[in-house]
């Protein structure tokens, strides 16, 4: 199991991403680690970062801003604080792209 921050997508979510700059989708589409990833749990997907088991509390905060900035920047109509962000115990397995 490995640690997920993420925010669920929802209908208006999906679509801002559906609708972002093509040159942004980069962001997510490409399952870096280094920006966002999407995951399905429990027939819902999430986006957001995998994090190391452990991490100090700082490091999550830091993340879940930088979650929030990413997707402020692809979906700037859609508003998201990092309240909305949940902690998922995930499998790697469960990488997956939006459809």
């Amino acid at each position: 199991m490995k640690p997920f921050l993420g925010l669920k997508i929802n209908s208006k979510l999906y679509e801002g991403l559906d609708k972002s700059n093509p040159c942004d989708k980069y962001y997510f589409q490409e399952n870096n680690p280094e920006f966002l990833q999407i995951v399905s749990v429990d027939e819902h997907k999430y986006i957001g970062k995998f994090i190391e088991q452990g991490s100090e509390l700082k490091r999550i905060e830091d993340i879940c801003l930088n979650i929030t900035s990413i997707i402020h920047k692809l979906c700037p109509d859609i508003t998201i604080s990092t309240d909305s962000i949940r902690v998922l115990a995930t499998e790697l397995s469960t990488l997956t792209t939006l459809k």
